[in-house]
């Protein structure tokens, strides 16, 4: 497809759908970035501890984080103990319809700086993170750190029923309500290994434990992204872990479908872009 014939494509559309807009919705704000789309709102609290501090699935008036001060994060070892820290940038680096990718950069740590990208889909509920860490300290530096990249703590007990661990298709952890809404982590890495704890008294957490990933990472130097997404959604154990397989195959590179409602287009954008 040329690029003349693209810009047609979008004029008829922007014709026959005049309503169309971007279906992820970033808004930078001063103290949170707040992110929208038809299957989730979040909020992003840009001090320290920095992440989502409240993620309400589509259909929910509750939000599956209930912890306002470290919810999830990624964190230094034990020696020089350290959370990723507070928010100092956020770049907008790709905003189409369907789909915006988000970079949060950390600051205010002394050990480790971390970026984070973010990829958020319009249609699916789920999004990406690639977690990359850069050595701030004079000596070489492990990343990601055992057992704590990354770990959630979603602020609330959860029982045994409410929660399961799976190694198959991808490693994946799940958490579920008596609400009917589960919130789950999914790893890229086939080495991942999901699991469960208990830290310092605060509360339940999960984490995807990502040991055999580690590296030392020179002074000045960035790791290799730590990958995985975060999935929430209506449904508990079943609809959590039949979700694997559809993340695994775009982990493998294809791209989440758009769908056809509500004047959105069912195409796949990437292919689009790729044709041109």
């Amino acid at each position: 497809m040329t690029i003349r014939n693209l810009y047609l494509v979008f004029i008829m559309l922007n014709f026959l759908w005049p309503g169309i807009s971007w279906s992820v919705t970033i808004k930078d704000a001063k103290n949170e970035v707040n992110i929208s789309s038809d299957q989730y709102k979040l909020t992003w609290k840009k001090a320290e501890t920095m992440g989502y501090s409240t993620a309400i699935p589509s259909g929910s008036k509750k939000s599956l984080i209930q912890n306002l001060k470290d919810p999830f994060y990624h964190g230094g070892d034990y020696a020089n103990w350290e959370f990723w820290g507070a928010t100092g940038k956020v770049k907008i680096l790709e905003q189409n319809v369907g789909k915006s990718v988000v970079e949060y950069q950390s600051k205010g740590t002394e050990i480790m700086a971390y970026s984070i990208t973010a990829t958020y889909w319009d249609a699916v509920p789920y999004f990406m993170h690639e977690v990359r860490g850069t050595n701030l300290h004079k000596e070489p530096q492990a990343f990601p750190v055992s057992g704590y990249d990354p770990m959630f703590n979603p602020g609330y007990e959860f029982k045994e029923e409410e929660f399961k661990i799976w190694k198959e298709p991808i490693p994946h952890v799940a958490i579920w309500q008596p609400n009917g809404y589960f919130i789950a982590l999914y790893s890229k890495n086939p080495r991942a290994r999901a699991r469960k704890g208990d830290w310092q008294g605060k509360g339940s957490v999960v984490q995807l434990n990502h040991d055999w990933q580690l590296d030392m990472i020179d002074r000045k130097k960035q790791s290799e992204p730590v990958t995985y997404c975060v999935a929430l959604a209506k449904g508990g154990e079943d609809e959590a872990h039949q979700l694997a397989a559809e993340i695994k195959t775009m982990f493998e590179g294809k791209e989440p479908k758009s769908v056809n409602h509500n004047g959105k287009i069912p195409v796949f954008w990437a292919s689009i872009k790729d044709k041109h």
